[in-house]
């Protein structure tokens, strides 16, 4: 019985912390999206189509080429990491299966990874994590755009860079109107719009 009780408290109450917390994550992301899209005189449904989303808020905050250029960045890495990922675990599988042959089904092994396998673990690791901090940039600077374009203080938005998720329900609350100064990342600065500076 103590037994199991430990084990219980040792996988799953982390396992449910983890998975309470995305559920979290996205759900206030979804309802943010929704008074955003709401706030800026948007389409509603925009915030419930998965990836469309994004570049629906996207817009709001960038013009139409700089959104763009956010959003395949988005899209981009989070294929990608996906496929490296899956690339990795293909090819961990692979390893390991010439083991078995080359050495007989009776070999167990050596609890270390084979010299190549752990290069390319190490490698694809970094690799996703890079395509990690590419969608977090994004995130990040969506939300500093969204501030801005709904006529934030610049103290606001620049806290909006280190504490998206918080600060955008705190700029759901707020009485603000959206502007629809864009920020413009690419090409030469339009009179209306701003920059990132």
């Amino acid at each position: 019985m103590g037994l199991a009780v430990f084990f219980l408290v040792i996988v799953f109450v982390p396992m449910f912390i983890a998975v309470a917390g995305i559920i979290f994550v996205k759900a206030t992301k979804l309802v943010t999206g929704c008074v955003f899209l709401d706030k800026a005189g948007d389409q509603v449904w925009k915030a419930f189509v998965p990836f469309y989303n994004n570049l629906a808020l996207l817009n709001l905050g960038f013009e139409k080429k700089s959104a763009l250029i956010l959003f395949i960045a988005d899209i981009a890495s989070f294929v990608l990491m996906y496929l490296i990922y899956f690339a990795t675990t293909l090819l961990s599988g692979i390893f390991s299966s010439m083991e078995s042959v080359l050495y007989g089904s009776s070999y167990h092994g050596t609890p270390e990874m084979p010299a190549p396998m752990m290069i390319i673990s190490i490698i694809s690791m970094l690799i996703v994590y890079f395509f990690c901090f590419i969608r977090t940039v994004v995130f990040r600077m969506r939300t500093y755009a969204l501030a801005r374009t709904f006529n934030q203080e610049k103290w606001f938005c620049i806290l909006c860079l280190f504490f998206p998720l918080i600060l955008s329900i705190i700029l759901c609350f707020k009485r603000e109107r959206y502007t629809g100064d864009v920020i413009k990342l690419f090409g030469p600065k339009g009179t209306d719009n701003y920059d990132m500076a």
